[in-house]
């Protein structure tokens, strides 16, 4: 990626006739100046590290040049040309005019940035494969009961092996749950069938586990703007910890209701719950109310 998303055109210049004591003040705001010369042109950069070596005298008396890099030079060369010039911030020009700077505060921010977004992304695809990794381990142990012959009992238990070696290594890779990006892939879907859908894919958690899901879905359509990987994962996840929660041969109810602009979906299961001094951090006090024109 080039630079031209991260250049500042809002910088603040100076005389280069200006005294360096005078501007101590002014960089205190900002850490860098534009020097402009006496023909009004634009002659260099000087910076809070200049005014530390350069205490006193003008702008004039030393050397505040500093290489000059375009619109298209890629952050990753801006980096090293900063690097191996000792200079923080470097005037950039397009086609021979200059239109602001650079600056390393520019670029650490966008690489922070970035880092998080794919970081985000990371996580979420570890979280994403965790559960369809534990249903094929679930759908495993269900033909464990059906198949007789030594080899395909060997191969069984080879598959479950390498189904539970993957699923911790996801485990020991998501160490932290990040919170939600606000990028979304909205569809039109109908949310009852959607709901049964996520629903059925968790059949195989269901019997590793001996644990009984019951549906008792609205047979009403409601079409509804969502991103259905995020809404899939809410539904997993909610899924997931009841069944984790709940007591071998337990059963787990599943409810939608649909009435006027509201959407319910109601997720209940046996098992231990949660204490009641915690659930006042869990729950709101008025349920969600879904408005049609917006997406979820």
């Amino acid at each position: 990626m080039n630079i031209s998303e991260l250049i500042d055109k809002n910088y603040h210049s100076c005389s280069i006739l200006e005294e360096m004591e005078e501007l101590s003040e002014w960089l205190k705001d900002s850490s860098y100046l534009v020097v402009i010369d006496e023909e009004l042109r634009v002659a260099g950069i000087v910076s809070q590290d200049d005014l530390i070596n350069h205490p006193t005298g003008r702008i004039i008396d030393f050397d505040f040049r500093k290489p000059s890099v375009s619109t298209e030079t890629s952050i990753v060369d801006v980096y090293n040309l900063m690097a191996s010039s000792c200079a923080n911030c470097l005037p950039v020009y397009d086609n021979m005019e200059f239109i602001g700077v650079i600056s390393i505060n520019h670029l650490s921010h966008y690489l922070l940035n970035q880092y998080k977004k794919h970081d985000l992304i990371y996580q979420r695809a570890i979280h994403d494969l965790r559960n369809p990794i534990s249903n094929i381990i679930g759908l495993n142990s269900l033909l464990e009961d059906s198949i007789q012959e030594p080899e395909n009992i060997e191969i069984i238990d080879l598959t479950k092996t390498a189904g539970n070696h993957a699923l911790e290594i996801l485990n020991k890779l998501l160490f932290i749950e990040k919170q939600e990006s606000d990028q979304y892939k909205l569809e039109i879907t109908d949310l009852n069938y959607f709901v049964r859908e996520c629903l059925t894919e968790l059949k195989g958690i269901l019997s590793n586990k001996e644990v009984q899901l019951l549906l008792s879905l609205s047979n009403e359509k409601f079409p509804y703007l969502i991103d259905r990987m995020h809404f899939k994962r809410a539904i997993h996840n909610v899924v997931s910890n009841a069944i984790k929660f709940s007591y071998p041969n337990g059963t787990i109810d599943a409810f939608t209701q649909i009435s006027g602009n509201t959407f319910t979906l109601k997720i209940v299961d046996s098992g231990i719950g949660i204490p009641l001094e915690k659930q006042l951090f869990v729950f709101v006090d008025k349920p969600l109310q879904i408005d049609p024109s917006s997406p979820i």
